[in-house]
């Protein structure tokens, strides 16, 4: 039964390929062969009886062993076994079977381990990604989801999260790095819903017609299929948020002492250049605003005459920038 998780169709044992009749020959052929050599061995040692007593004992002997022959799948998964066989005689075809959710039959010698489980689960990475912008470093922020096709389910095998996250997040990238080099920070924070529509349509996630070749590519390397990406925010690396903070604080505080002076902005930096109203002045009104404001930051002032910076520090402490 096809089973509905996280939005999407989890899919069910029928869509995989392996050569079913071969498993079931393999199953009948070694119940037949245990039961009727314990049914002989049974009669040769003990008559009518005996024959009767192996063929019971033939099949507590091929319960016993019965697990070789049988994978079991919990819901949602996909489980990978090795065929050795291949291998070792040279046969053509891949090693890594595949099987789906609920309970088949396979090959006794077909090799298990933990790493043959494989979630069919929509996996979601949030990511954080650098970029350079026209003017400043910008901080590309977003959410990628994918799951593992049954279909190709052993193409995952012993692939992490963090391997498809790394290759994926590099296509996203390649869609949208060349167009930020040439946009501000509030230009691109105004286009994100320009950059996710084209990456809707590079991934092929309305229309699979139009799913870019790299995509293809890297979705068939690891078997994996692309179910919505992403981009959340644009914002300004922290260091330049810090120094855009700081101007703006900057500004404020400006503004409020030349309130206080009773002198409009354009005043105030006139008469600071004309050293009418002198730095330490200025210096003394920044404290009495900052006291009245309660303001609890560093704000650090430009002169307008081009000289010393003015570090201005509220009494109630604060954090540098």
């Amino acid at each position: 039964m096809d089973s509905q998780e996280s939005g999407h169709t989890i899919g069910n044992d029928s869509m995989v390929k392996r050569n079913r009749a071969i498993r079931f020959l393999v199953f009948v052929i070694s119940l037949g062969v245990i039961v009727l050599l314990s049914t002989i061995i049974g009669s040769v040692v003990a008559g009518f009886y005996g024959f009767f007593g192996g063929m019971v004992i033939g099949l507590i002997i091929f319960g016993k062993i019965s697990p070789k022959f049988v994978v079991t799948v919990p819901q949602s998964q996909a489980f990978v076994t090795v065929n050795p066989a291949l291998a070792l005689f040279n046969i053509p075809g891949d090693p890594n079977i595949i099987y789906g959710p609920g309970t088949a039959l396979c090959l006794p010698i077909e090799s298990r381990s933990a790493h043959g489980n494989v979630s069919l689960e929509i996996i979601t990475i949030s990511f954080f990604e650098e970029v350079p912008g026209a003017n400043a470093k910008l901080i590309v922020s977003g959410s990628l989801q994918f799951h593992v096709d049954i279909t190709r389910a052993n193409k995952f095998v012993g692939i992490n999260d963090s391997t498809v996250r790394g290759g994926m997040i590099n296509l996203i990238l390649s869609q949208i790095s060349q167009t930020l080099a040439t946009k501000t920070g509030d230009e691109a924070k105004a286009e994100i819903g320009q950059y996710n529509a084209n990456l809707f349509g590079f991934f092929g996630l309305g229309d699979p017609s139009s799913r870019d070749v790299r995509v293809s590519n890297f979705e068939g390397r690891y078997g994996i299929i692309t179910d919505a990406i992403t981009i959340t925010g644009i914002d300004f690396s922290p260091e330049v948020q810090a120094t855009r903070d700081a101007r703006d604080r900057g500004a404020q505080v400006f503004l409020g002492v030349a309130g206080m002076m009773g002198r409009t902005e354009e005043q105030l930096r006139a008469d600071m250049q004309s050293g009418k109203v002198t730095e330490e002045t200025y210096a003394e009104y920044v404290n009495r605003f900052l006291a009245l404001s309660g303001v609890g930051t560093i704000a650090t002032i430009n002169s307008p005459r081009g000289g010393r910076t003015i570090n201005v520090v509220d009494t109630g402490g604060g954090h540098g920038h």
